[in-house]
């Protein structure tokens, strides 16, 4: 019996730094929309990936092209966003755009 305490007691204790994580990348991604909105003019969506506390992957997907901004320079925004306001250096950074197919 308490050895299912303790089990138990471990995965709760586990599962509050999960839930940390997961509370705090959800604010980063937050933060970082706004900044880049602010810079490029164009609300991102922005995801997170953690493993074993290490941030692996940071999506920044786009909903349209932006014009305003030269792809060298959006990408050197995002990274500079997503480094300031996650507070770590991800493996990798994954941005994206949306387009609407066209019709014929």
């Amino acid at each position: 019996m308490r050895n299912i305490f303790i089990v138990l007691l471990v995965m709760l204790l586990a599962g509050c730094d999960v839930a940390s994580s997961m509370k705090d990348g959800l604010k980063y991604s937050e933060l970082s929309a706004k900044d880049l909105e602010k810079n490029i003019g164009i609300k991102p969506f922005v995801g997170f990936n953690w493993h074993n506390g290490t941030l692996t992957t940071v999506s920044v997907t786009f909903p349209s092209i932006p014009s305003s901004k030269q792809l060298e320079e959006i990408s050197e925004l995002v990274e500079k966003s997503v480094k300031y306001n996650f507070k770590q250096v991800p493996e990798q950074i994954v941005i994206s755009f949306t387009i609407m197919p066209r019709t014929q």
